[in-house]
């Protein structure tokens, strides 16, 4: 399977592309200069906005925003930290992320330029005080979860693999760490990485040309690309079955055709939904997960609001057993169209001392930032 050119953006490191149905664009980022994109199935894009710090990834809320996952947390378009990250270092920068299926956002983080080993890290955070789930990581990069939300996928490029652990939904904890998938090194480095229905993980590889879809340990399809540095692939589209994948042109040479550009396959299979952080939770970022879906008001299981409408209630499931499990509260049958109530994002009391609103071009170091300059 051969991609084809969606859009020639020249991006410098274009990563973390997502689905937001809501406008029928993906949205992706140019991480080191600090850009977030949208790029519409025509080919179409525009620049949503630019922070003056680089941005690694962005996560949707449920009301629709865009929030950029920066080295100070998660910065909204104002430039206000709406779920803070201490800086380890002053050129530790926030690299790949998305929010998981419980609506915490799980990010990881390496440092600008050559990246230093054990620098990085992969954080939970739900607006308050972030959560180490992975220490000393060398490049933080692609993370999924299983269609049952028990394990999740993570990659250190440097480690050459695919590592699984099992993942606690209620806590957001991780254990039981343990190689999932030890990549050929003909393949090239794996980057992001994005999970279809049938729990096969579909691998961008940087220096290798190719998205390569892994079903457990078996390299079943290979989608190829003109460009080498191949960085991270997402399921779009009304239904979900078209993969868009971003690419960089930050160490090829610059005559290179086709590097940095968005690309676009048919990959004859489609992705869950998009899970995002829902602000009316005054728990701040986290979404929320009644018990045994019984049809309440407030699981995000349920039919989605009308300007959401392409967000399909089958890709918000999972078919197991025979029956249909709703897939963010695990109960059956869910059902009901009344939207959940939605309100601003606002500190709830006992963490309004501990999240600073700033803009997001300040930091609490004193020493210059790389980026800066």
């Amino acid at each position: 399977m051969r991609a084809e050119r969606l859009t020639a953006a020249g991006a410098e490191l274009g990563e973390g592309p997502v689905w937001r149905a809501e406008s029928g664009e993906v949205v992706w980022v140019d991480i080191l200069r600090g850009e977030i994109h949208a790029t519409a199935l025509d080919g179409s894009s525009r620049l949503v906005r630019q922070h003056a710090m680089p941005v690694g990834a962005v996560a949707l809320t449920t009301t629709g925003e865009i929030l950029a996952s920066t080295p100070v947390g998660l910065v909204d378009e104002v430039g206000a930290v709406r779920s803070p990250l201490a800086q380890a270092a002053p050129d530790v920068r926030a690299n790949d992320g998305k929010p998981d299926p419980a609506g915490r956002f799980i990010g990881g983080t390496m440092t600008v330029g050559d990246a230093r080993a054990g620098a990085g890290a992969l954080w939970s955070m739900d607006g308050g005080e972030p959560i180490v789930l992975v220490e000393s990581a060398t490049i933080a990069n692609g993370i999924a979860w299983s269609s049952e939300h028990s394990t999740m996928y993570w990659i250190d490029t440097r480690t050459g693999r695919i590592d699984a652990f099992d993942y606690d939904l209620d806590t957001g904890r991780v254990s039981g760490r343990r190689p999932h998938v030890v990549i050929d090194e003909e393949w090239g480095s794996p980057d992001g990485m994005c999970i279809d229905d049938e729990d096969r993980l579909w691998v961008a590889f940087w220096g290798g040309s190719a998205v390569r879809c892994l079903d457990g340990t078996d390299c079943v399809e290979v989608v190829e690309l003109p460009t080498p540095l191949v960085t991270c692939p997402t399921f779009a589209g009304p239904d979900l079955d078209q993969l868009v994948i971003t690419t960089a042109s930050i160490d090829v040479p610059a005559d290179s055709p086709g590097a940095g550009d968005v690309y676009l396959a048919t990959p004859g299979c489609t992705g869950p939904g998009v899970n995002r952080l829902d602000p009316a939770d005054d728990r701040s970022l986290r979404l929320a997960r009644p018990g045994p879906c019984t049809g309440r008001v407030g699981c995000p299981g349920r039919l989605p609001p009308p300007e959401l409408d392409r967000i399909r209630v089958a890709s918000a499931r999972a078919r197991r057993g025979g029956m249909l499990l709703c897939r963010w509260c695990r109960g059956s049958r869910c059902t009901g169209s009344a939207r959940p109530s939605v309100a601003s994002l606002t500190l709830s009391p006992s963490r309004a001392g501990r999240r600073p609103n700033r803009p997001a071009s300040t930091t609490s170091s004193t020493e210059p930032l790389p980026w800066s300059s």
